[in-house]
């Protein structure tokens, strides 16, 4: 089957028409999910997931946003999952993961995922916009699980365009929330 959706950074990842994942390029972090931490992978390769049973290809993606080091990932159930760098909290607070690792926290399902250098968002169900990862960028002043973000955005006016995030996180860009 044929790419559904793409997203590129250092490391390029694209939905597959069967839901499947395929992710390349670089894999400092374990940016590709892979279960490995290693130089750049080119060459488009499965996704792995972990599962009660042991390992298999990540299935069910809707969506996939990737950013310095780190991957999410938008599943058809509404499910966001994030693996590579955890510096700033972008897989929730957890350790670092060459796997898929599922954002708990979330007020609904997921419509939409983004994810940027030192945080993440989702759309959920309602129209809010909720964030994890790094303070400032937040603008909470801590590091934190998925809280709402955007002075309030709600409603039909954030469903009707895709979210998206600013990889830049210079002092000239206004942080979420402000």
């Amino acid at each position: 089957m044929g790419a559904v959706s793409l997203a590129a950074y250092g490391q390029t990842c694209a939905v597959m028409g069967d839901g499947t994942l395929s992710c390349w390029g670089m894999n400092d972090s374990g940016e590709l999910g892979r279960g490995t931490f290693s130089e750049a992978q080119f060459g488009a390769a499965p996704v792995i997931a972990q599962t009660s049973t042991g390992t298999t290809t990540f299935t069910g993606a809707a969506a996939v946003s990737v950013a310095a080091e780190t991957t999410c990932a938008l599943t058809t159930a509404g499910d966001v999952f994030c693996w590579g760098s955890d510096q700033f909290d972008q897989l929730g607070g957890g350790p670092v993961s060459a796997k898929p690792v599922q954002i708990v926290g979330l007020s609904a399902q997921a419509t939409q995922v983004a994810v940027a250098n030192s945080y993440a968002c989702a759309l959920v169900v309602g129209g809010t916009i909720e964030c994890w990862g790094s303070e400032g960028a937040l603008g909470d002043g801590i590091v934190s699980p998925p809280i709402p973000c955007g002075n309030g955005f709600s409603g039909t006016s954030v469903r009707a365009m895709p979210i998206s995030v600013a990889v830049d996180t210079s002092p000239f860009m206004q942080p979420l929330g402000h």
